[in-house]
């Protein structure tokens, strides 16, 4: 194996048989030839083994790993745990990017020594309807729809507001390229959770990049809205990002690095997942969940989450009269066990929406 690749793409797959074909041919045609494609088959029940088994006979730079399906988080680990690229891409087996994806941001990674190097992305919401999500815009101030190239340097003054930004912003890990060293230098890698596992892996990654690169020339495009493998239930969901965030904490403690002003925007974060900007507690995904799963999560939050973020000094000081709003309900419905306040919020909003849409 060549020792210098440029690029690898780690691709984890689970029965995605349905679109992993357009996948692979967006990988394969790129014009930037440099790279490997790591495919890390998690058990898939389907013919994505066959699939991918067809294109690594006819393109030697895929290779394949297959294991028992152990989920997305290890699989993820598993493809860079043998990746010898400069820099890393994850790209979801239903998606697919651009044929110009790598050579453009592999040129701005090396022009700017870039840690990260963002494209732009459209999300799918079917096999018909495309939007541009833009979701960076905000940094390109002078000309926010007409954002091409952004570089920008990241310091210990600055990082504390950049890392909330990007964080809010861009949680995921694939659509962009990512510098091998920088993970191996600081030892970062997927948290154990089998879902919601991209946000703190790339919190690990705000927390330790100097340069960040936005190349909007070029799109990778999410497809959403379909029944996929990387589709889970609202209440795992929620639960498994919840964990996630702990062991992230727990891990920016243990580093002990100073990083005390990181650690309380990781605090806030788990705010906003629960009170509204992920738009979980306010009508949206534990609105759908069983009344037995929303119980659950409840008493997480109620016998743990709240003191262990410091979730409480933290919203009593929070200049948002919203969140103050919201969490004076929630603690309302937590003290006299309304596990079910989700689902009357929800309610409530739609009958809010009836009379202002009349």
């Amino acid at each position: 194996m060549n020792d210098n690749i440029s690029i690898s793409i780690i691709i984890p797959v689970y029965s995605a048989e349905k679109y992993l074909r357009q996948c692979l041919d967006s990988i394969i045609n790129q014009t930037f030839k440099d790279f490997e494609c790591i495919c890390v088959n998690d058990g898939s029940t389907d013919k994505s083994l066959s699939i991918l088994q067809e294109y690594a006979n006819k393109d030697n730079r895929i290779k394949i790993i297959s294991q028992k399906n152990i989920g997305v988080a290890k699989s993820k680990n598993n493809g860079l745990s043998v990746a010898m690229g400069e820099y890393i891409l994850f790209v979801d087996s239903d998606d697919f990017i651009d044929s110009k994806f790598c050579e453009v941001l592999y040129t701005d990674a090396l022009k700017y020594k870039a840690d990260l190097v963002f494209g732009g992305i459209y999300t799918y919401y079917s096999d018909n309807h495309k939007r541009n999500c833009n979701v960076l815009k905000e940094f390109c101030k002078e000309k926010a729809d007409n954002c091409f190239i952004k570089h920008i340097s990241i310091d210990e003054k600055n990082r504390p507001f950049f890392f909330s930004k990007f964080y809010r912003g861009h949680v995921v890990a694939w659509g962009r390229l990512i510098r091998k060293q920088l993970l191996k230098d600081n030892e970062i890698y997927f948290y154990k959770e089998r879902n919601a596992e991209d946000f703190a892996f790339t919190a690990l990654n705000l927390l330790y990049t100097n340069n960040i690169v936005i190349d909007e020339t070029v799109n990778y495009y999410y497809r959403k809205g379909i029944s996929n493998c990387l589709s889970k239930k609202d209440d795992i969901w929620v639960k498994s990002i919840l964990k996630n965030f702990k062991t992230l904490k727990e891990d920016l403690i243990n580093r002990k690095q100073n990083k005390e002003d990181i650690i309380k925007l990781t605090d806030i974060a788990v705010i906003d997942i629960l009170f509204g900007y992920y738009d979980n507690w306010n009508c949206g995904r534990l609105s759908g969940c069983s009344i037995k799963a929303v119980k659950e999560i409840f008493l997480l939050i109620k016998d743990d989450y709240f003191k262990f973020f410091d979730l409480e000094n933290i919203l009593n000081n929070c200049d948002s009269k919203i969140i103050k709003i919201k969490y004076t309900l929630f603690c309302y419905a937590l003290k006299h066990n309304f596990y079910l306040f989700p689902k009357m919020m929800r309610i409530l909003r739609n009958i809010l929406r009836i009379f202002y849409f009349k």
